[in-house]
């Protein structure tokens, strides 16, 4: 009887792990992920935040940039702007806040 139950738990055990795994792979990604570009990317280490362009536009046709932050970091008010000037112009604005901790880093 013991030998049963711990077969039956096993089985149990061993089924929902492979449910949870194919429950984990079949999980679509974030619908912002499909609309990024490569290119440069806007970084800050004092935000903690990395701006990349994305394809969705603003009113005005200039690449609304995509945030990845890390949880509970502090977005400062100018970094946010610096990153949206330089995918609307193709210049960085300096932050205060920051000073040169924002910057442009191209990929490799």
């Amino acid at each position: 009887m013991f030998k049963s139950n711990l077969l039956r738990a096993f089985s149990l055990l061993a089924a929902s792990t492979l449910f949870i795994g194919c429950q984990q792979s079949s999980r679509t990604e974030p619908a912002a992920m499909g609309t990024m570009t490569t290119g440069p990317v806007v970084m800050c280490d004092t935000c903690k935040t990395t701006w990349v362009r994305s394809q969705k536009l603003d009113d005005k046709g200039h690449p609304i940039p995509f945030a990845y932050t890390v949880k509970g970091a502090h977005v400062c008010d100018e970094c946010e702007k610096a990153a949206a000037g330089y995918y609307a112009t193709g210049k960085l604005d300096a932050c205060k806040m920051c000073g040169d901790k924002l910057q442009i880093v191209q990929p490799k």
